[in-house]
């Protein structure tokens, strides 16, 4: 007889609920496992309130996603920050990651049913479960969202996180879980050769996973009449571009920008998005930038269609080269939005220049502004990329995903999930 799916620990490292893709992703991607059949338990960190039956609903449906019965969401309790208020910031993050670690931890020993495998997205969280793997015994799989150890090589970032040197114990850290894991799941293919090429990882170890979307409902959606709104969606960190595309907007004095991101805070607080506002200022365009601050994902899709243009203006730095799969990309390809986007290998992966978007010079607002003007100017362009995009958006959705996941698994740790042992594979 053959063994029900596995039930699978996922580790996430995100509050419940969060307006960061982090969260976006795994609880996308944690409820696309669910429906293919896995059990799924994530372990999130509890926010500053408490969680109860109904707002747990309320917030996987500020994902557009509702319960499922074989997804368990955890959120567990974060050592506070301002109880540590005494050490260095790097040192109170530090404190605050371990402790999160060893509770979940401690959630996989006391779990019942036992989950049959982990997935970590974070290397301190995967180094964790490897090194207690006699008392567990669990395959683990890590999430490669970025490889630590190139980030000094990334010489012409601006960004200060981007250029500090790495310690010699992250190094080790993170070859180790390079060396251990069962298997590793890059975004990019890019991440997946510099995994192979530059630190010795069998190809059979490594699956790149890229990020997707939700499928589309109906065909492909109607475009606006004529109309000249650009949309931006996502964060507005310093390495998302948003800058270079505010500079763009400026050389289009008939384009209006529509910006759908920034973080949800307490305290309405977002210094990004503050950031963003005295740039449009600065540069004359504040009467046409719509910043409309975080916007639910769930309802991200429909305040994209029917606009003229979706951009990706990432900056060419060592994130956006190599191991970015940006969630927005899938969303403007779902949404029947033509796209304008960055010309760098990770985005190479997923957009072709003339075929499903433009391509343009990173970091170039002149660039970015006249691929805009020429698809604004050209309908039948427009609708030419977009259509390929809607049409190609078919292998980047949540379901794919989880296909591609549960293939990476059973081909690497298959026979150790395999049971004769008859279990449930919900929680």
């Amino acid at each position: 007889m053959r063994a029900p799916p596995p039930r699978l620990l996922y580790v996430g490292g995100f509050e419940f609920p969060t307006a960061q893709a982090r969260g976006i992703q795994s609880l996308h991607t944690a409820h696309a496992l669910a429906r293919a059949g896995w059990g799924v338990r994530v372990l999130a960190q509890r926010p500053g309130w408490g969680q109860t039956r109904r707002s747990t609903v309320e917030a996987l449906a500020g994902y557009g996603l509702a319960p499922h019965r074989r997804l368990q969401i955890v959120p567990l309790p974060l050592l506070r920050l301002d109880r540590l208020a005494r050490l260095e910031i790097h040192a109170r993050l530090a404190v605050a990651n371990w402790s999160y670690g060893l509770l979940c931890l401690a959630d996989l020993l006391r779990c019942r049913p036992s989950p049959d495998l982990v997935l970590a997205r974070d290397p301190r969280l995967a180094w964790m479960f490897l090194r207690t793997r006699s008392l567990h015994r669990r395959p683990v799989i890590y999430e490669v969202h970025e490889i630590f150890s190139t980030r000094p090589r990334d010489n012409r970032s601006l960004d200060p996180a981007e250029i500090w040197g790495v310690a010699d114990r992250t190094r080790r850290l993170e070859r180790a879980v390079f060396a251990e894991a069962d298997l590793l799941a890059p975004l990019t293919r890019c991440s997946a050769d510099l995994l192979r090429q530059e630190h010795g990882v069998e190809a059979r170890r490594i699956a790149a996973v890229p990020d997707g979307t939700m499928s589309p409902e109906g065909g492909l959606p109607r475009r606006g009449p004529g109309g000249r709104e650009v949309v931006y969606a996502g964060q507005l960190y310093s390495w998302k571009g948003v800058d270079v595309l505010l500079r763009a907007v400026a050389k289009l004095p008939d384009v209006t920008l529509s910006v759908l991101g920034g973080l949800s805070t307490r305290d309405g607080a977002d210094p990004d998005l503050a950031r963003c506002r005295a740039l449009a200022e600065r540069l004359g365009i504040g009467g046409r930038v719509t910043f409309h601050g975080f916007v639910p994902h769930a309802r991200v899709r429909g305040r994209l269609e029917g606009a003229a243009a979706g951009v990706v203006p990432l900056p060419d730095r060592l994130m956006s080269r190599y191991f970015t799969s940006p969630l927005k990309v899938f969303d403007y390809m779902a949404a029947g939005v033509p796209i304008v986007a960055s010309d760098l290998p990770a985005l190479r992966e997923v957009l072709t220049d003339e075929e499903n978007a433009l391509l343009v010079t990173p970091d170039e607002p002149d660039g970015l502004a006249r691929a805009i003007e020429r698809l604004l100017g050209d309908p039948a362009l427009a609708d030419r990329l977009r259509r390929r995009a809607f049409a190609d958006v078919a292998a980047y959705t949540w379901d794919r995903r989880a296909e591609r996941i549960i293939e990476a698994v059973r081909r690497v740790v298959g026979g150790s999930l395999d049971s004769p042992t008859s279990r449930a594979s919900e929680y």
